[in-house]
């Protein structure tokens, strides 16, 4: 029932100051991101919306190298605590580590053992 850990990595084209205060918790606190984006097949005319949801605290900042002449940007590594992708109107995934819930297809797969564990 193991799983990979949950990290996000984004790449930001600019430095925001609102950005480095998300750096490690915030008053215990962890950070909430929404990601949306559409999926289009090839050959049609239909769009879905995708969106994932995380929760959890930016735990690297990577500036990279700085170069004359070259733009430099920002990657960012969250480690996240909850996880949830939505297409369309489909929940598909949903991972909520501190709740002890991972869900897939509507199924939560731990739903047997916290019954087990008295959860």
């Amino acid at each position: 029932m193991g799983m990979e850990k949950l990290e996000a990595e984004f790449t930001f084209a600019e430095y925001d100051s609102e950005l480095f205060r998300l750096f490690g918790l915030i008053n215990g606190n962890s950070v909430a991101l929404t990601l949306r984006g559409g999926m289009q097949g090839s050959g049609s005319n239909d769009i879905e919306g995708v969106i994932i949801n995380l929760r959890g605290i930016f735990r690297e900042f990577d500036f990279g190298s700085w170069k004359p002449a070259e733009k430099a940007t920002l990657k960012c590594t969250v480690a996240a605590h909850y996880y949830k992708l939505t297409i369309g109107a489909r929940e598909l995934i949903e991972i909520d580590a501190e709740n002890m819930i991972r869900k897939i297809n509507g199924v939560d797969q731990m739903a047997l053992l916290q019954t087990i564990l008295g959860i």
